[in-house]
This record gives C-alpha cells, sequence and structure tokens, in this order.
C-alpha cells in the first residue's frame, strides 16, 4: 500500500463488502475506508489516481453486486453527508448523502421535487450515477450543477447539461470521475403535501417491491415490450431458486437474498432469467445492478 495514503487514512484489511451493501452479498475489499470529509475524500481519490492504484468509491451500497472474490486496491465508503439550504429553492448536499435526509431535509424546508423519489435506497452519488427513477421522474431533472473530481484529479463544477443525463445514464457512469456534491433546484411546497406525497409513494413501494429480505433493487432495465417484472413472471421464473438468492416472488424484477446468498447464486440466476425471457419472448434483458470486484461479470 502506498505510504501517502497509510498516512492520510487508517483501512481496513480484507473487510468484508457484505456489511455494506443492501444485497448483505460480497467478499474483501482489499483495502477499506469509511470517509467523512469531503477534504479527505478528494485526497485520497487523487492519491490512487496518481499512483494508479484500483479504486471504488460507493456510498449506500444499493444496485450493486460485489463479487464472492471481492475487491481489490482501495475501497471507499463515502459517508460526506453535509446538506445545505443555499439561496431560495437550491439545496446542496454532499455525494456520501443519503437520498432519504435528503428528500426529509427538503420536507422541513418546504422545498418540493425530490419527494418523488422517497423509499429509493442509496446516496445522492449513486443516486446520479444511474439517474434514479420513478414513474416518469428522474432525478438528473432536479440537479442544477454539481462538483465532481475528473479522471487527472482536477476539481471542477458541471451544470447539468453537463452530466448527459439519461434513462438510467450519466456522465458519472460513462467516465472514472466521482461527484463530489451536487445542488438541487426545486420548487416552493407546503411541507404537509410533500409529506403526504412521501407517505403515498412508501406505501406504495411497500405494496409492490419485496422489503422483507435484502436486494439489490430491481435487476434489469425495463424491455419496450414490457415491464422487465412481468416478463420474467410470464417466462415462469418467479420464485426460482439458486442456492440462497431467489427471483422474488412479489417482483419478478428482484433478486432477494434469503440469507447467506452468494453473488455467484444471484448470477447464475440472472443468467437464467435472460436465457428463458430471450428463448421465450425474443427479449434480451439488461442488467440495471452495477458489477463490481474480481471474477468474470464481462458476459452480463
Amino acid at each position: 500500500m502506498n505510504e501517502k495514503l497509510l498516512a492520510l487514512h487508517s483501512f481496513l484489511r480484507n473487510e468484508p463488502m457484505a456489511k455494506y451493501t443492501t444485497f448483505k452479498i460480497g467478499g474483501p475489499a482489499e483495502y477499506f475506508a469509511i470517509v467523512k470529509t469531503k477534504k479527505d475524500l478528494i485526497k485520497l481519490i487523487q492519491i490512487c489516481q496518481m499512483q494508479n492504484i484500483p479504486l471504488f468509491v460507493f456510498g449506500g451500497g444499493s444496485n450493486i453486486l460485489v463479487s464472492d472474490w471481492g475487491i481489490k486496491g482501495v475501497v471507499v465508503c463515502n459517508k460526506t453527508a453535509t446538506i445545505e439550504h443555499k439561496d431560495k429553492n437550491f439545496v446542496e448536499a454532499d455525494s456520501g448523502a443519503m437520498l432519504s435526509s435528503l428528500i426529509r431535509f427538503c420536507a422541513e424546508k418546504k422545498l418540493s421535487g425530490l419527494e418523488n423519489f422517497s423509499g429509493i435506497p442509496g446516496s445522492v452519488g449513486g443516486a446520479l450515477w444511474i439517474n434514479t427513477h420513478f414513474l416518469n421522474f428522474l432525478i438528473g431533472d432536479y440537479v442544477e450543477s454539481g462538483e465532481i473530481i475528473d479522471e487527472r484529479g482536477n476539481v471542477l463544477k458541471l451544470a447539468r447539461k453537463d452530466f448527459h443525463f439519461g434513462y438510467e445514464q450519466s456522465l458519472l457512469k460513462e467516465r472514472k470521475i466521482y461527484l463530489l456534491s451536487a445542488t438541487f433546484k426545486l420548487s416552493a411546497g407546503k411541507r404537509e403535501i410533500i409529506e403526504k406525497r412521501t407517505r403515498e409513494i412508501l406505501k406504495l413501494r411497500c405494496t409492490k417491491h419485496p422489503l422483507k429480505h435484502p436486494s439489490a433493487g430491481s435487476v434489469f432495465r425495463n424491455p419496450s415490450l414490457m415491464p422487465a417484472g412481468k416478463i420474467i413472471e410470464e417466462a415462469g421464473l418467479k420464485g426460482k431458486k439458486i442456492g440462497q438468492a431467489q427471483v422474488s416472488e412479489k417482483h419478478a424484477n428482484f433478486i432477494v437474498n434469503l440469507g447467506g446468498a452468494k453473488a455467484d447464486d444471484v448470477l447464475e440466476l440472472i443468467s437464467i432469467c435472460q436465457k428463458e425471457v430471450f428463448r421465450k419472448f425474443k427479449v434480451r434483458l439488461e442488467p440495471e445492478i452495477n458489477f463490481v470486484g474480481e471474477g468474470n461479470f464481462c458476459k452480463f
């Protein structure tokens, strides 16, 4: 390990990633650190970039499947969590702030818009990385600007248009850059109406989504023919199990961990879903979750 890194931060060796992901799956991180300030996050990223040290930064641990073999290099759990009401309808949040915390903050400030994403796990950084969506709402539509570190270690401010937001797409996903913070442009609203909308969405999610067991969220992108969950159900795969991983009996676009599931179990289920759906409907299912770590993920 690089001496500058060791001097900057204390690391855990071979820390199990299953402790930090919503799937409760994942092998050991070679060097693991929890970072709580933007200053420390910037320094750590820049040193890794200068020394060509493999680096993976994550926030809430949702929407990812970590290999049973773990992750080589440095893994950073981003816990930067500052949220500020900047001016009128603008709110700035660190990339490590949990989306749920940001939504509550905005409701307290009587600012409307982000309540549409209530119940979505993960951090602000993760939400912008995949351009989190619910119904017809995309979180990128509420972004005014963001602060990032580019591939050369430069700290830059980008306007919304520079993020190339699309359906489950962003510049953060296209390139090896890191979000530090984001500023959101919201609308003035009434707190009681915002909180009522939040409760309605949370109730809807509890009704439709399998929350009893750990998962990474939706596994596949929705094809144009019909929603992924519906087409997987039509293929007869609802409830299909490999080891302790199961296609949810409540919503077939979720794979749940019944307890002690391995990444390889999930990968096999993903492969079965893809093959069966293509065999029966000639539709190719594209994974929505992000595969991280050692092992052969290339076929997905």
